[in-house]
């Protein structure tokens, strides 16, 4: 195993208990993370529970001291994290208002970043129409725009923006590809501030050579969302619940010289399971990612 690498999840791996019909409070999660042993943690600013959002509350700042708190219990390194996100259906347009709303929560979350001293939070770039339909053009101006502003923020904030890739819905989107990450990112013009995350149940729904992918993007790989589908829905379940071949991703992050967190973004793996067993099922997903950095 590569002892440099730790195993990660993000926090909703305990968002629900019986899919829906409970949920655990963010702290718990923590707690539940930290006892199955895992080596850091994933803060996921973008969603908690069942339709609270403690980020969008005046209190935000004391609910982020209390997962600090947590995670020290355990001594447990909040090291990724998932800002806000909106646009779920591609080039869907937003009210101002909600533009406006999700630029606070954003610009909050960075902040909440910073208090936690995460070192890269993941953001969603956004795809974009013209009056017609998809245009890249446009989707690369606007997010141009939008991580320069978000840039700022986080330059003095001292956290790192790694951008998701995307996948494909209804109409290509921004992000997909490699490429429009690779040129994002150029146009940026600044690795030590911008990076990636790669997501490869994303990966999958969009048809990837996902090894090549890691190769062409190479050190500006700075986060992962390790997840499993069967090339139809983005499942979000465990390794080997799906489709995607491992050995060969996990050779190319060996070849790249990866050494930050295998991070999991798993939260339908653990959905269904009660309150009983769910911190066994927490434990073997942490002895699962063990296994599977041997293969690196």
């Amino acid at each position: 195993m590569n002892n440099k690498i730790r195993v990660s999840t993000s926090t909703n791996i305990c968002n629900h208990i019986l899919w829906n019909k409970e949920h655990y409070s963010s702290e718990e999660a923590v707690r539940m993370i930290g006892e199955a042993g895992f080596g850091a943690v994933d803060m996921d600013f973008a969603f908690w529970g069942l339709t609270e959002d403690p980020m969008a509350e005046d209190t935000w700042k004391e609910w982020t001291l209390r997962q600090i708190e947590a995670a020290a219990e355990y001594q447990l390194p909040i090291t990724q994290g998932h800002a806000h996100f909106f646009s779920r259906e591609h080039c869907e347009l937003l009210s101002e208002e909600e533009m406006k709303r999700r630029e606070t929560l954003i610009m909050r979350d960075i902040e909440a970043a910073s208090m936690c001293k995460i070192d890269w939070l993941v953001l969603h770039p956004d795809s974009y129409c013209d009056d017609v339909y998809y245009s890249r053009k446009i989707s690369m101006e606007k997010n141009l725009e939008q991580f320069k502003r978000y840039g700022e923020a986080a330059a003095k904030a001292g956290v790192g923006l790694a951008i998701e890739n995307m996948f494909i819905r209804k109409m290509p989107c921004f992000c997909a590809s490699t490429d429009d990450l690779m040129e994002l990112l150029d146009r940026l013009g600044d690795d030590k501030l911008f990076g990636i995350c790669w997501d490869t149940g994303h990966g999958m729904l969009n048809q990837l050579d996902q090894p090549a992918a890691i190769r062409q993007i190479g050190n500006r790989l700075k986060a992962l969302h390790v997840n499993d589908n069967h090339g139809q829905w983005d499942d979000h379940v465990l390794p080997f619940q799906g489709k995607i071949e491992w050995a060969p991703f996990m050779k190319a992050l060996g070849d790249i010289g990866f050494e930050n967190d295998f991070t999991y973004e798993i939260h339908n793996f653990s959905k269904g399971f009660d309150a009983g067993f769910h911190q066994e099922a927490l434990i073997f997903a942490r002895k699962l990612g063990e296994y599977m950095l041997t293969l690196m």
